[in-house]
């Protein structure tokens, strides 16, 4: 028995070492002493890996897009003040979130004419098109994965990909496609007014005969009154 475990012997590395009894006549595999005193054994390594727990970010960049939209332009360091305060999140977080709203070109980063060392936001034509609607929703968090530096380490190896796909030409043209026919559409509010309406049973389902049921019927009918 190591650490307490049968068959299991662990180090400061995090590595578990199985060991699994080997095949023989003469085996006492319920005896708790000594492993010695049984018989070779096989003996495997384990590396044990914690997953790292995937949590959605705080920060609606959706509701981020409004907030721009409403005031036309904000500057870079109340924007992120108003995102950490808003939302409850740190400052890098914040940062990043703005990144992804530039980089995926929902909003525009431009000098401010009064102090050009100073940065400040404006929404853009994209950014008004997905400020609501699900396909918005998705077409951000999409966004989010292909751009955030704030991901796992699976997502961060996955993203150079997921970029190259979301930057293709042919991608890009059925998203704009997409978007001119979705944007602002919530399906959440359409399936709730469909429900309401009755759903499917306000549709009278419409029962295809087969073309011989008539004469069937009348020949059976038939045969049954003749006899």
């Amino acid at each position: 028995m190591l650490g307490g475990v049968p068959g299991v012997a662990s180090d400061d590395t995090g590595t578990q070492t199985v060991l699994a009894w080997a095949e023989g006549p003469g085996r006492d595999l319920a005896s708790p002493h000594s492993f010695a005193a049984i018989g070779p054994l096989k003996v495997e390594k384990v590396q044990l890996v914690v997953a790292r727990s995937k949590s959605p970010s705080k920060v609606d960049l959706q509701a981020v897009l409004r907030f721009v939209e409403a005031r036309n332009w904000v500057e870079s360091a109340e924007f992120i003040a108003w995102i950490v305060e808003t939302f409850g999140c740190r400052t890098r977080a914040a940062k990043d979130n703005v990144s992804v709203l530039v980089q995926g070109g929902w909003l525009a980063r431009e000098r401010d004419e009064r102090d050009r060392r100073r940065l400040r936001y404006a929404i853009t034509e994209k950014g008004r098109e997905d400020m609501f609607g699900s396909f918005g929703r998705a077409a951000l968090d999409r966004g989010r994965r292909c751009y955030s530096t704030c991901l796992s380490g699976a997502s961060r190896r996955r993203q150079a990909a997921r970029r190259a796909r979301a930057e293709n030409p042919l991608a890009q043209a059925l998203e704009l496609e997409a978007r001119r026919l979705f944007a602002g559409i919530d399906t959440a509010r359409l399936t709730r007014q469909f429900i309401a309406g009755g759903g499917f049973g306000t549709l009278r389902r419409r029962h295809k005969g087969s073309p011989f049921r008539a004469r069937l019927r009348d020949e059976l009918l038939g045969q049954g009154r003749s006899s």
